[in-house]
């Protein structure tokens, strides 16, 4: 009598790699914001923390979700008051 296995047959698949930094371009990407919104938002400081490692500007997942997070609204006139501050809150 053959040996049971208890593994699945083919190959095992691997848990996906999440980065815990983005480029602006990854950034962009993640949040919907534009590359060029993010840039303008990092000068103004009014975005999302970035980190900077050299010549490389970074974003951490985690900075991006607060940042996010920081943005919710439950109706239209909260986005209204939000975009009149200017991208601060």
């Amino acid at each position: 009598m053959p040996a049971v296995s208890s593994r699945p047959p083919g190959p095992v698949a691997e848990p996906p790699i999440v980065p815990r930094y983005l480029s602006p371009r990854q950034a962009a990407l993640y949040t919907s914001i534009a590359v060029k919104t993010l840039e303008g938002l990092r000068r103004s400081g009014n975005g999302p923390a970035f980190s900077v490692a050299g010549r490389s500007i970074l974003y951490a997942v985690t900075d991006l979700d607060a940042y996010l997070a920081s943005r919710r609204v439950t109706n239209t006139a909260q986005a209204v008051a939000l975009q009149s501050e200017g991208g601060a809150r």
